[in-house]
């Protein structure tokens, strides 16, 4: 079984890092320096096989300027640029092996020495999962018409592919969790509408980050947590014998909730994730959105350990388990789109990288609850998490 990939998220939540592990290995014989004067980019953040590459080069070359591609130690190509390029365009097809990167090089050479003016990596993949580099949009509104939203979607989705990032999450760009596309009486999308922290959200700037995203050959993953819904959510066909219970020190049972600031629009209410009655509401709920939006998949989310829980009749509540349930019917309900879930703290990931996702994403939140209570507030405990969802993906 091959491995799901481990995707790490440190504290604060929104801040992401991402690398490229694409490493040219130089041959001992050859003396290199840089002097990185061009900038190049790629028309996408990566490629299926056959494809070819679309390079676009800024910034002033010598005459005697050279293009080469590596694929580690080994140098595919070499060719003058001048001979391969016109207006600062060229283009090229890797080999046709499937999951490997390129590392394409622009440089002088003379009789001993090599000299890079610029590089940039080219990724083959047919299936963005094998090798994530997992990117964030978190803001859909254009500031009461301030600002050019339109145009700072296509220079931040440049950046982006730029890093090679090739799938994005939407953070908070639904509706209510329990409800995330707001349509009218006639079962059209309202333009506007606004989240739980009341920022107002565009349905056109939603869109056109997917638009802009799948031109870069990225994938749209749409964010919701598992089991979370806004007050009055009865009023939706949210059921009451569908809650997630807690219970006080005098013995009384409540529904568990996610507290917000007063100012919010509600608190999160949390649900049973298990309960077969709630994940048939939720895949309703995601056939609305992939019916609206063209996104690729769900990026689930959790709340970390919550402590003993209960469900409407008072019995435990196993909630990694109820998490592996949730995943195989939202998979079940929508087998083409990618499904990703958020391992807080590792709370659930054995259940959770056993299950139908594509690969495991972990928030560190600098606590132990997913692993026995050890500190993860150390890189060096990075090591563990990896360790422990490596065994739980054999």
């Amino acid at each position: 079984m091959m491995r799901k990939t481990v995707f790490l998220h440190f504290v604060p939540k929104y801040l992401l890092s991402f690398a490229l592990s694409l490493l040219a290995v130089y041959s001992s014989a050859e003396n290199i320096s840089s002097r990185l004067t061009v900038d190049m980019t790629t028309d996408k953040a990566c490629y299926i096989p056959g494809q070819s590459v679309v390079f676009v080069l800024s910034g002033n070359v010598p005459a005697n300027t050279m293009v080469r591609y590596r694929h580690g130690s080994a140098i595919l190509e070499t060719h003058k640029l001048s001979e391969v390029m016109s207006n600062n365009k060229w283009s090229w097809t890797p080999p046709m092996a499937d999951y490997q990167g390129y590392l394409v090089e622009v440089y002088t050479e003379t009789t001993n020495q090599s000299t890079i003016l610029g590089t940039i990596a080219v990724d083959v993949s047919s299936d963005w999962k094998r090798f994530p580099r997992y990117g964030f949009v978190a803001d859909f509104d254009n500031a009461g018409g301030s600002i050019d939203k339109n145009a700072n979607i296509k220079s931040e989705m440049a950046y982006l592919n730029r890093l090679h990032i090739n799938g994005v999450q939407f953070q908070d760009w639904q509706w209510m969790h329990h409800k995330p596309v707001k349509l009218d009486a006639h079962g059209s999308l309202i333009p506007w509408y606004q989240d739980i922290s009341n920022r107002w959200v565009g349905v056109e700037y939603v869109k056109n980050y997917i638009a802009e995203q799948h031109k870069y050959g990225m994938m749209s993953i749409f964010y919701n947590l598992c089991f979370g819904a806004w007050k009055n959510a009865v009023n939706d066909g949210v059921k009451t014998d569908w809650a997630l219970l807690k219970k006080d020190g005098s013995g009384n049972f409540y529904q568990d909730y996610h507290g917000l600031p007063s100012s919010w629009a509600s608190n999160i209410y949390l649900q049973v994730p298990g309960n077969m009655d709630w994940q048939q509401y939720m895949a309703e709920r995601n056939t609305e959105i992939y019916s609206h939006f063209d996104f690729d998949g769900f990026q689930i989310d959790q709340l970390g350990y919550r402590g003993d829980v209960y469900d409407a009749r008072h019995k435990v509540v196993d909630l990694p388990a109820s998490y592996k349930s949730f995943i195989q019917a939202m998979k079940s309900a929508h087998p083409d789109k990618d499904l990703i879930m958020n391992a807080v703290s590792g709370y659930g990931a054995d259940n959770i990288v056993s299950s139908d996702v594509d690969f495991c994403y972990n928030e560190v939140w600098g606590n132990g609850n997913g692993y026995g209570g050890v500190s993860e507030a150390d890189f060096a405990n990075l090591l563990g998490i990896i360790q422990a969802n490596d065994k739980y993906s054999d």
